[in-house]
């Protein structure tokens, strides 16, 4: 994964990254130690996914990748929860994108 991504953004062919817990979690690998070392390689948009249900637990997630970089984006579900939490997000200037799970 890491490998695929140095040599896509050698080539100038890749201007950001989505992540997805399911294919990191199968490379062995701690999630957040991934997606930092991304945001090390890549200077561009990093999606990073939340997981939970519930708006306010997702705002809760997000807000932490928001954290993590200024490049985050937190990726998010869509659902009528996942809508909610967007709308918070976006009032609070949280870069989100929507995803079809």
């Amino acid at each position: 994964l890491i490998d695929q991504i140095k040599t896509a953004w050698s080539w100038g062919i890749l201007d950001g990254v989505t992540t997805n817990p399911t294919h990191i979690a199968n490379s062995g690998r701690d999630f957040e130690e991934v997606v930092r070392e991304i945001f090390t390689i890549v200077d561009g948009p990093i999606s990073v996914e939340t997981i939970s249900q519930d708006a306010e637990t997702i705002i809760e997630e997000a807000r932490a990748v928001a954290a993590l970089h200024k490049n985050a984006v937190a990726k998010i579900g869509i659902s009528v929860e996942g809508l909610k939490a967007v709308k918070v997000l976006s009032a609070e200037g949280i870069k989100t994108n929507v995803t079809l799970c």
